[in-house]
């Protein structure tokens, strides 16, 4: 597959998961965003906001949305994603309005003292209606509950459909051919589904799909092998961590043609994102092909080494 062609010749953008932004510190990020290019998810601001109404948590909570504000807002994910292929009408249009009402909650924050402060505000959608603050915490953590059982769905799908064509033990030992086909196939049958939907000729989309949701599907494959390893292979006892959910939308912002490289201090995360990486590297060296990856995964450690403290 030639992916090459598809790839979009920018600077560097640091995307930070949560515990990247709760680990660095404020002062860092003011210093570091003068010279670097650094993103967040409005899946991560979600992440915090749901904790705000938590028993002495405020200031701290509180401080930390603020950091995201020192950062550049992405979109949805799974609405950029959608977007980055020409599919924007596959998605529901309500899914762009996070990145225009989010920003509205870090005014409401600086000038709040308390959560009760912070409850009085309001926020005004694109489609002009006015939603008080007031109970945002509970709501955000109803919609990550929803978008957990989404994950936990796209997870067991994955799951049941390696155990019906590889049996459990070969699972576990994917060989990165196995394992990029399989993605291969995950990813083309996305594009013949989103085609058919488009009205569009058939193939079209398999290559710009193939780059932006390798990442993606790749960290789902590949947590889904360890949630069998830990079930021993029993789909009925398997266990799927719904705290992964973030990590799994925010490689939605990941692409091969785009230098975008996730900061994160969850050891799962990062090896799951390398591992596929590297399976991807050594089928393309093993073909003969040279298929360029500009995305990238970075420990947060690593990150303040190289990027903050390398500054000073």
């Amino acid at each position: 597959m030639n992916i090459q062609k598809y790839a979009i010749m920018a600077d560097t953008r640091y995307i930070l998961d949560t515990s990247s932004v709760r680990g660095i510190k404020f002062r860092n990020l003011q210093s570091a965003v003068q010279t670097t290019h650094i993103a967040v998810s409005t899946v991560t601001i979600l992440e915090l906001l749901c904790h705000i109404d938590e028993v002495n948590n405020w200031n701290l909570f509180k401080t930390n949305i603020l950091k995201c504000e020192l950062l550049e807002l992405l979109n949805d994910p799974f609405a950029e994603q959608a977007e980055r292929v020409g599919a924007r009408s596959i998605v529901n249009p309500t899914r762009f309005d996070d990145k225009l009402v989010l920003p509205q909650l870090y005014r409401a924050l600086r000038e709040s003292a308390t959560l009760e402060d912070f409850y009085n505000h309001q926020v005004h959608y694109p489609s002009s209606e006015v939603a008080a603050v007031e109970g945002v915490a509970s709501r955000t953590r109803d919609v990550l509950t929803e978008d957990e059982n989404k994950y936990r769905n796209h997870v067991m799908r994955l799951c049941k459909l390696m155990l019906s064509e590889f049996g459990f033990e070969r699972s576990k030992q994917f060989t990165p051919s196995e394992f990029v086909k399989f993605v291969n196939n995950a990813v083309f049958q996305l594009a013949a589904d989103w085609e058919n939907k488009l009205s569009l000729k058939e193939g079209v989309l398999l290559e710009p799909i193939f780059s932006t949701y390798y990442p993606y599907f790749g960290y789902g494959l590949m947590r889904g092998i360890e949630y069998l390893k830990r079930a021993n292979g029993n789909i009925d006892i398997l266990k799927i961590d719904p705290n992964d959910m973030e990590d799994s939308a925010i490689c939605a912002h990941l692409s091969l043609t785009e230098k975008r490289i996730l900061v994160t201090s969850d050891d799962g995360t990062y090896q799951a994102i390398r591992k596929s990486l590297e399976h991807l590297q050594l089928v393309s060296a093993s073909l003969h092909q040279d298929i360029a990856i500009f995305t990238d995964v970075i420990y947060t450690k690593d990150f303040e080494q190289t990027v903050i403290r390398g500054q000073s």
